[in-house]
């Protein structure tokens, strides 16, 4: 299985995806999304949408994939705001520092928030179909979920969008992840340690 090394702040060059790496990654999206069902405010039953990992260095789309049923027609419009996503951050990442697509929103262009830089990964994460901070938390707590994204980069988007939904999800899902995990012999999730508190 491809592993991200996070312990080096420098930017990587991702080539690839394994499909192991891949398919990871669309289950751990599916399971986040179970959970954020669970969550106060959030719309019932909306639990499809479209995924986008892109390399960091030059934005190619390294994965594109649907979560849930789709109602027809939508498919191709959630999966074009994902990669339009990917595209603003990856150039306001570039020239501006950007860490999510939330700072460079313009709902009059119909340009949400919703992706995420995974710094060190090399990684941009983009989601689309749920409310715009919604799909935000969803990246964040799959990217960390997966050791994509560090604790530190999940905070500083959070922070910056200040995403509540966010908090509530970490909560739901990685903190139960955590102590279900202590015991397993399978690679643990969400175990990082967190200066997020119950």
């Amino acid at each position: 299985m491809q592993q991200f090394d996070l312990t080096d702040p420098g930017e990587k060059k991702v080539e690839y995806l394994d499909l192991e790496r891949a398919i990871s990654f669309m289950r751990r999206v599916t399971s986040v999304v179970k959970v954020l069902q669970t969550i106060d405010g959030h719309e019932k039953g909306k639990d499809y949408g479209y995924c986008a990992l892109a390399s960091s260095f030059d934005r190619r789309i390294l994965l594109s994939f649907q979560f849930g049923k789709c109602p027809s027609g939508k498919p191709s419009v959630y999966d074009s705001f994902s990669r339009e996503k990917v595209r603003r951050l990856y150039v306001h990442a570039k020239r501006d520092g950007h860490i999510s697509s939330w700072q460079s929103r313009n709902e009059q262009m119909k340009q949400y928030g919703g992706a995420v830089l995974a710094h060190r990964a090399g990684l941009i994460l983009s989601a689309s179909s749920m409310p715009e901070l919604e799909d935000e938390a969803l990246m964040l707590v799959s990217g960390y979920s997966e050791g994509i994204m560090t604790i530190q980069e999940i905070l500083d988007v959070a922070k910056t969008s200040d995403n509540k939904i966010f908090y509530a999800l970490y909560t739901a899902y990685c903190k139960p992840m955590r102590y279900a995990n202590l015991s397993s012999s399978s690679n643990p999730v969400c175990v990082a340690p967190s200066p997020l508190t119950d």
